[in-house]
């Protein structure tokens, strides 16, 4: 319980996390809410779900070092209210991001700084149910050596005789093939 592990080990904020490597489902389906972003996370290469479900959860960790993960898949999936600034993230290594964000409704934040290599697992879930979902929230791809950023998405209207329009946004370009994302 949370008061016997802050007489013990001190309040979660001042933890040694330094030797931490995987930090997968760590506060999933919590209600945790505290402040953690002076945790050292340099090791860390799982990052899977760490706060999926968290839905009380917003707070900063944009001074996290997460330069050695390697999986952020579903990492605020469902994490409802969380909408902070992770433009500091070196997110170089990361192979593997799919629904990072889905259903984290709260979440529009520039993420311009990101630069994803080429062949990183990126679906069009990563933002389903979020803001960026419409806006990309500025991701970059690594293209021979350089980063370039996703395209912007564009808008087609698709309709069938007797049905109504839908809306679509599809991405192409440095992604692998096209991903649509239904509006």
């Amino acid at each position: 319980d949370a008061t016997a592990a802050e007489a013990t080990y001190g309040h979660i904020s001042s933890w040694d996390t330094s030797q931490v490597t995987d930090m997968a489902q760590l506060f999933q389906y919590s209600n945790f809410d505290d402040d953690i972003n002076a945790w050292d996370t340099s090791a860390v290469t799982n990052m899977f779900a760490t706060f999926s479900y968290a839905q009380q959860f917003n707070q900063p960790l944009n001074d996290w070092d997460v330069s050695g993960a390697t999986s952020m898949v579903s990492m605020f999936s469902h994490a409802e209210s969380f909408n902070q600034p992770l433009n500091n993230w070196d997110v170089s290594r990361v192979t593997s991001l799919e629904s990072m964000f889905y259903y984290a409704y709260a979440f529009d934040q520039d993420l311009g700084s990101w630069c994803l290599a080429e062949d990183a697992a990126f679906s069009s879930h990563a933002y389903q149910g979020t803001a960026c979902s419409l806006l990309r929230c500025g991701i970059h791809f690594r293209v021979g050596g350089t980063c370039a950023p996703t395209p912007a998405p564009t808008p087609i209207q698709t309709s069938a005789a007797g049905a109504v329009a839908a809306r679509y946004w599809t991405l192409t370009g440095v992604l692998a093939g096209a991903a649509t994302l239904l509006l």
